[in-house]
């Protein structure tokens, strides 16, 4: 009876680590870089009958931890951007965060909301002309012409964010209310090439194969829902200008 009983209780805590660490995969570890190996082991420590019996020792496990391919874009406007008619260099401000474990670069466009509600209200009816993006060279937050030149984001180390900044000019005739809606969109590129990146077949699967790096997608959707789905490398944010003009009192008098 003791047999049996001893034999049973080892049999069920074994099945217990084999359980625990059936779902451990190289598919990702939350903080941890990629490509470091991780190894797993366990002690089984049992008695019978009150009597301490001898540890059982598990087999280490050992899996490598993939590259997990994911992005945060967000306006830091916390209003429309007011702008008036003719007015150049006029500067929309987002954030973009490499929420990944891997350095990455970052390839920059931007999309007009063509019709669509803004950001903070209101419906797109213009667009602005000579749109351009720049990244904050100087870490300052603000957009400084002539020094703010770079139009992508060159190796943001993991947990790293930088300030983009879309610039462009207000068209003459515009009136109050007018709104020009846009989305940043930025997609995680290759840090050594600068390529786009490709998810690694079956990486969102529970097998893996022992000792490779997997590339795995792990970004939400955002603003930009024509051009930025779930898990492909890109994440996205809206912000709007809107047209504000003088507004003019003539009071008209006579004199006799």
């Amino acid at each position: 009876m003791k047999n049996r009983k001893y034999y049973s209780r080892v049999v069920i805590l074994l099945a217990g680590m084999v359980l625990a660490g059936g779902g451990a995969s190289n598919a990702m570890a939350a903080g941890t870089a990629s490509g470091t190996t991780i190894s797993n082991s366990a002690v089984v420590n049992y008695d019978v009958g009150g009597v301490n019996q001898p540890n059982v020792n598990s087999n280490t496990a050992t899996f490598v931890v993939d590259t997990k391919i994911d992005l945060t874009v967000a306006t830091t406007d916390a209003a429309s951007v007011k702008v008036a008619p003719g007015a150049t260099a006029q500067v929309l401000t987002f954030t973009v965060t490499n929420t990944g474990n891997a350095t990455q670069d970052f390839n920059l466009s931007s999309t007009a909301s063509s019709g669509g509600t803004g950001k903070f209200g209101g419906t797109d009816n213009f667009d602005a002309t000579s749109v351009n993006i720049y990244v904050d060279s100087n870490g300052n937050g603000t957009y400084d012409s002539g020094t703010d030149t770079a139009t992508s984001i060159n190796d943001l180390a993991a947990d790293g964010s930088v300030s983009v900044f879309i610039v462009a000019t207000i068209p003459t005739g515009q009136v109050t209310g007018d709104i020009a809606s846009y989305h940043l969109v930025a997609e995680a590129r290759d840090a050594a090439t600068g390529n786009a990146l490709t998810e690694t077949a079956g990486a969102d699967t529970a097998g893996f194969t022992a000792g490779s790096v997997d590339i795995v997608f792990a970004d939400g959707q955002g603003s930009d829902t024509a051009n930025d789905a779930s898990r492909d490398a890109k994440h996205s944010s809206q912000d709007d200008y809107e047209v504000l003009t003088a507004a003019l009192t003539v009071t008209k008098s006579s004199t006799v």
